[in-house]
């Protein structure tokens, strides 16, 4: 597994990628933007082939993960982990204090990965995410760093 940076040239695998979700929020349009406003953006390959992906805004001293994303058939190969802890590390490095998100309430092994790096849950967001049948709220986390 190897981290790079996002390139333009990535951004059709990771649409597919974001479109494997039931109820997908970004187009390509979206990550084209945020190539374009230098947002944290790492991919991990996999024997040479898009297999997760981060997108993160920086904003003063704090960070937000925006969009987090992995291959069905490459979950629980410890890739979005790796990703987390580059972007942990990252952040160090810039001295940022914080890194939010929010999550589905529903999304158990999304909000367990995040507990196992010490994210804890601030808040909620009403009604925030859309399902098959109605809504669904979005819990709010942060990591203070």
């Amino acid at each position: 597994m190897e981290i790079i940076d996002s390139a333009e040239i990535y951004i059709d695998d990771v649409v597919n990628i974001e479109h494997s979700n039931p109820h997908p929020l970004w187009s390509k349009k979206n990550f084209l933007d945020s190539l374009k406003c230098d947002d944290f953006f790492k991919i991990a390959l996999s024997d040479g082939k898009v297999a997760a992906f981060i997108v993160s805004k920086i904003m003063g001293k704090e960070c937000e993960i925006i969009n987090l994303g992995t291959l069905p058939k490459m979950r629980r190969k410890l890739l979005a982990s790796k990703l987390i802890q580059e972007l942990i590390n990252f952040s160090k490095n810039k001295f940022l204090d914080q890194i939010f998100l929010e999550v589905r309430e529903s999304n158990d092994a999304a909000i367990n990965l995040y507990n196992k790096f010490g994210f804890n849950e601030l808040g909620i967001r009403a009604n925030y995410y859309q399902r098959d049948k109605g809504r669904e709220d979005a819990i709010i986390m942060g990591l203070t760093l």
